[in-house]
C-alpha cells in the first residue's frame, strides 16, 4: 500500500519571496531542511503524511534546527516567518531555549543529529579544576546589588548586609546554546528604614533592623566530596543563616539530604536541566527563614523574613 496516498503539498510560489531575496543566513537554514528533509523551498511537505510514514524523529530535528538558528542568533533572522510558513509551522512548534537544551542532550536525539551530519561527537570536556574556590567576602551596602556568574566558574561568596529590615534575592539563569554554558544572575534587593524596597513583592519592612550572613557557592556539581567537606567547613566558620547553592546538577532529593546533614530546615530548589544547572536555597530557620515568591524555567526568587 502507498503510504503516500492522500499527502498534498501545498505550493507557496507566489507567497513566498524567491530565494535570489533571501538573505544568506536564511538560506541556509533552508538548504539544511531541504537536504534533511527531501523538499524544495517554496513547496511545503505534508507534514501529517509525514508523522505517518516513520518521520516523527525527522520532524523533530527539523525543529530543533530552525529553533537552534532562531535561538542562537538572538532572535534576529528578519525572515523567521517565512521559514515557518514554508513548513506549515507555527510558534507552537518551534522548541524554547530550556526544551532545546533538555532534548540535545537525549541519546535519540544526538544519534540523529549525527547520523544526518548535523553535528559532530566529542567526548564530554573534563575539567580537572576541582580545588576548593577561596571565598570572595561581599558587604551587601546599595539597595540592589547584582553578581553574573558562568556556571563552570567554581566560586564563593560570603555576602553580609547589616541594619536592613527587608531582603530580597533573585536569581536568573541564561542559557547560551552557543558555549553550552549556563550563568546565573544574583540580585540582592535589601531594604533599610531609610529606603525601603518598592518592588511589588517585598515582604513588610521588619520591626527591628537584622543581619545576614549568606554563603554562596557555585559548585559545578554537589556531589563532590570536596564540595561538601568544602562547604561544612564554610559552615562552622561563618555560620550562614542562608546558603545558596548553584549548578548543582542534582535535584530534590540530594537538596533535602545535604540540608539535613548540615542541619538547615528548610530547603527551596530548582531542578537541573539535564546535566546541567540546579539551584538550592537553604535556611536554619534561628533567625531568618525563605519565602518562595516566584519560581520558572529560569527564575527563581525569595524573600528574607524574620523568625
Amino acid at each position: 500500500m502507498d503510504q503516500n496516498h492522500g499527502a498534498v503539498e501545498v505550493n507557496h510560489v507566489g507567497e513566498l519571496p524567491p530565494r535570489n531575496r533571501l538573505q544568506q543566513m536564511t538560506l541556509d537554514i533552508i538548504y539544511v531542511l531541504e537536504n534533511l528533509l527531501g523538499v524544495s523551498y517554496p513547496i511545503m511537505p505534508p507534514w501529517q503524511n509525514m508523522e505517518a510514514t516513520n518521520r516523527t524523529l525527522l520532524n523533530e530535528i527539523s525543529r530543533l534546527v530552525i529553533g537552534y538558528h532562531f535561538h542562537t542568533i538572538v532572535g534576529s533572522i528578519p525572515e523567521y516567518e517565512i521559514i515557518t510558513t514554508w513548513l506549515g509551522l507555527g510558534p507552537e512548534h518551534i522548541p524554547s531555549l530550556e526544551t532545546m537544551i533538555l532534548k540535545l542532550q537525549q541519546p535519540y536525539i544526538q544519534s540523529a543529529l549525527c547520523s544526518n551530519g548535523l553535528t559532530t561527537f566529542s567526548f564530554p570536556q573534563l575539567n580537572m579544576r576541582t580545588a576548593n574556590p577561596t571565598p570572595t567576602a561581599v558587604t551587601l551596602n546599595e539597595p540592589s546589588s547584582n553578581y553574573i556568574l558562568d556556571s563552570d566558574e567554581k566560586t564563593v561568596y560570603i555576602f553580609r548586609a547589616a541594619n536592613f529590615v527587608q531582603a530580597q534575592l533573585m536569581i536568573y539563569v541564561y542559557h547560551t546554546p552557543i558555549s553550552g554554558l549556563l550563568s546565573y544572575h544574583l540580585r540582592f534587593n535589601i531594604g533599610r528604614e531609610n529606603s525601603l524596597l518598592q518592588t511589588v513583592t517585598a515582604a513588610h519592612p521588619f520591626h527591628e533592623p537584622a543581619d545576614l550572613t549568606a554563603v554562596y557557592y557555585n559548585a559545578r556539581g554537589a556531589t563532590l566530596l570536596s564540595f561538601r567537606s568544602h562547604l561544612q567547613i564554610l559552615v562552622d566558620e561563618h555560620h550562614p543563616m542562608i546558603i545558596i547553592v548553584t549548578e548543582t546538577r542534582l535535584g530534590a532529593r540530594e537538596a533535602n539530604q545535604l540540608a539535613s546533614d548540615l542541619r538547615y530546615n528548610q530547603v527551596i530548589f530548582m531542578n537541573p536541566i539535564g546535566y546541567c544547572g540546579g539551584i538550592w536555597l537553604f535556611s536554619d530557620l534561628r533567625s531568618l527563614s525563605l519565602e518562595h515568591i516566584v519560581q520558572g524555567d529560569d527564575q527563581i526568587g525569595v524573600n528574607f523574613l524574620r523568625v
